[in-house]
């Protein structure tokens, strides 16, 4: 028969409901434990139990050791201090033990050999432990609840000070405060009113924009702006601009017209201030109000200016700074303008200007907020605008860039507001129609030419046709590859160079031309007049015809369509001398001429025959007559 069911467990149906899955807790380790079960009926009745199976717990084994770092280990006057990060030797998060055991072993036997235990951790944190003056190695040992221990970690050698006794506060004298560029300094000599305290930690110094009197009790902790953690010998502190700007909320502006008066208080190693007849008071420094000045050239020759103080929103200049070389390469920064005399040689500007190695300034930012970019100067920036229907982009820079598929500008060529401006489909340049070439700068920085200017091989300029035989609307500018194309229109209408062949798709309208090849039409027509030699051919005549003259305007040939026309001479009909030869007249076996060819067989003169006279060679009722026509 089974035992009392005196087990901790928890059991679960699976949701197949074919088996439990049953959960035993807190059984001790390296343990048999027989296991029976029985069914329990809906009447509370029972089956008889089932047959015994021995299960034996895990054994503990490897308990892990815990994780240290030397600089975990501290020392102070009759203290030894330990912060355990919670972690095993491995840096995972400790399991499996119920603490971690503190161990002590010093040569005086203080503690023993250290094999008891003087401090635990349950959990990550710090240790403080009392011992007297000597020297001491720190170990720790994980623990099971079980109390099997892990192997110690290494041993950490420390010497510890005797203790001294703490004692209340007395009340410093000999401190004092000065302004400096963009703070407050305050020193103390290290003497005491009376009797000096031990278990010293610190002067703590406040500030406050009121006279609170020459010592006060009111709650000022919250104005603390610096504290002195050196006794008994002369130091200072400086106090930041941002530090009393944060705790007395004031402005850049307000910290340095606002007058300010410093209080101190001495507190010991137990966090206890100085009091007067029980009540915590502080002492002023200052009985006239003192407040930051602001910056000179003076004060940065003479090194009393801290770089810690040097940083964004610290320093408001009334005179100028200049870092690099008077008359080459610098950068300078002033609140007005500088003589010569007053600035090593060379005129200072107001505003921050950058001078390239001819000293000539290449960028300039004024006091009213213009800004200037090479030669250019702030009016020329202003005059070269963009504007594009709907909405606009301005870029600033020094040089326009279109990204993309797009053009860069190299050097300091297009320049629009800030230098550079683009805007929706649109680019303006400043410089002539016939000036613009590759910038190029006078002695003073100002730009002669101003351009766009490519890099050869690379980029494009385009609107709308994002590439050469693109079929959107619109016009590319840039290559194809490395050859230099262009491409304007649409698909229906467009002219295309692909570097060796232009291709126009409509209709071509010239006003002249010339051409040294061969021209090729494979449909369509010519319209209006052609010029090829000394000759003209243009279109005349209602029926379709054209007309050849010579350069002096008068017939060569006219050629009509309607009835199949040739005229030599005049085109008009009954106007001077003619030969027509009709469209269906043929010359009947053969012919010959003494010389000059057909044109000479027959002599026909006016006495011969009257007026439209016609002559036919032949029968001229066979087919393929001549007519020959004379005129008068």
């Amino acid at each position: 028969m089974a035992y009392k069911d005196l087990l901790k467990d928890t059991s679960e149906i699976k949701e197949d409901g074919n088996y439990f899955l049953l959960t035993v807790t807190d059984l001790s380790p390296a343990e048999t434990y027989p296991i029976q079960f029985r069914w329990k009926y809906k009447d509370k009745t029972f089956s008889e139990w089932s047959s015994s199976k021995k299960l034996i717990t895990p054994g503990e084994s490897n308990v892990p050791v815990p994780q240290i770092f030397s600089g975990d280990f501290k020392t102070a006057p009759g203290k030894i201090i330990i912060y355990w990060n919670g972690k095993d030797s491995t840096g995972v998060n400790m399991v499996g033990v119920d603490r971690v055991n503190v161990y002590l072993e010093d040569a005086n036997d203080t503690f023993g050999d250290g094999s008891d235990p003087v401090a635990f951790f349950k959990e990550k944190g710090t240790v403080s432990i009392a011992v007297p003056g000597g020297t001491y190695t720190v170990k720790l040992r994980s623990i099971t609840a079980l109390g099997t221990l892990s192997n110690p970690t290494q041993g950490i050698t420390l010497t510890v000070q005797d203790g001294v006794a703490v004692q209340a506060p007395t009340l410093p004298t000999g401190l004092s405060v000065a302004a400096a560029p963009f703070a407050l300094t305050v020193s103390w000599t290290g003497e005491y009113a009376g009797d000096t305290f031990t278990g010293f930690k610190s002067i703590n110094i406040y500030a406050s924009t009121t006279d609170l009197g020459a010592s006060t009790t009111t709650n000022i902790s919250n104005k603390l702006v610096g504290s002195m953690t050196v006794d008994q010998t002369s130091n200072k502190v400086t106090v930041g601009l941002d530090v009393l700007k944060q705790v007395l909320t004031l402005t850049s502006t307000q910290a340095y017209s606002t007058g300010m008066y410093l209080y101190y208080i001495a507190v010991n190693a137990d966090g206890t201030p100085y009091k007067v007849s029980g009540t915590t008071t502080y002492t002023r420094i200052n009985s006239t109000a003192v407040s930051p000045t602001k910056a000179n050239i003076i004060d940065l020759e003479n090194g009393l200016i801290s770089i810690e103080n040097l940083v964004a929103g610290n320093g408001q200049f009334q005179s100028w700074l200049r870092t690099g070389t008077a008359g080459s390469s610098r950068i300078e920064l002033s609140s007005a303008n500088v003589n010569s005399t007053e600035a090593g040689g060379y005129q200072v500007l107001s505003g921050l200007t950058v001078y390239n190695s001819a000293n000539s300034p290449v960028f300039r930012a004024d006091l009213s907020g213009n800004v200037a970019f090479g030669g250019y100067t702030p009016g020329d920036i202003a005059s070269i605008s963009t504007t594009a229907s709907g909405a606009s982009t301005t870029a600033t820079g020094a040089a326009a860039t279109a990204t993309g598929a797009a053009a860069t500008a190299t050097g300091a060529a297009a320049t629009a507001t800030s230098a550079a401006a683009t805007a929706g489909d649109a680019l303006t340049l400043a410089g002539t129609a016939n000036n613009r070439t590759k910038d190029t700068f006078n002695s003073d920085g100002s730009a002669i030419n101003r351009a766009v200017q490519l890099t050869s091989g690379l980029g494009a300029i385009y609107s709308n046709k994002p590439s050469w035989e693109s079929n959107n609307t619109g016009w590319f500018l840039g290559y194809s590859g490395t050859t230099p194309v262009i491409d304007i229109g649409s698909t229906d209408s467009y002219v295309r160079w692909n570097g060796s062949v232009l291709d126009v798709k409509g209709t071509i309208t010239a006003t002249s031309g010339s051409f040294t090849g061969s021209i090729t039409a494979e449909s369509g027509s010519i319209t209006g007049d052609m010029t090829v030699g000394n000759v003209i051919i243009k279109p005349s005549g209602n029926d379709g015809g054209f007309l050849i003259e010579d350069s002096g305007g008068a017939d060569i040939l006219y050629a009509a369509t309607g009835g199949g026309r040739l005229l030599l001479g005049n085109a008009t009909e009954g106007v001077g001398r003619q030969v027509e030869v009709a469209r269906s007249a043929q010359v009947a076996g053969s012919a010959a001429a003494n010389s000059g060819g057909l044109r000479n067989m027959y002599t026909i003169t006016t006495e011969q025959f009257n007026l439209n006279t016609s002559v036919y060679l032949n029968d001229r009722t066979a087919n393929g007559d001549v007519l020959l026509v004379w005129t008068p």
